[in-house]
């Protein structure tokens, strides 16, 4: 198996958009515990979130821009290192 047929059936398996619409329907369906149960969000959180939204809009459309420049091959490599990256950094402020 090459490296391209991986990351083509990774493609496939993880971004499919039925999966997708699944995730975000298991995600509205927890937003009332996270309100009312866990109190994981609150007029705090949601005073926090209004004031980032033009930091996402901006960050959206600049990688959006960024993306574009790379090969597809390019961008899934560069995903799965930023991702272990990220991980790495997690497991070294925990510790």
């Amino acid at each position: 198996m090459t490296n391209q047929s991986l990351f083509t059936r990774l493609n496939e398996d993880f971004f499919d958009k039925l999966d997708f619409s699944r995730t975000t329907m298991i995600n509205f369906v927890k937003l009332p515990f996270h309100i009312f149960s866990w109190k994981t969000i609150t007029t705090s959180s949601l005073m926090t979130d209004i004031y980032l939204i033009p930091g996402v809009i901006i960050g959206f459309v600049l990688g959006l821009k960024v993306v574009q420049r790379f090969k597809d091959h390019q961008y899934r490599k560069f995903i799965l290192i930023m991702t272990a990256i990220g991980g790495i950094v997690i497991l070294l402020k925990n510790n």
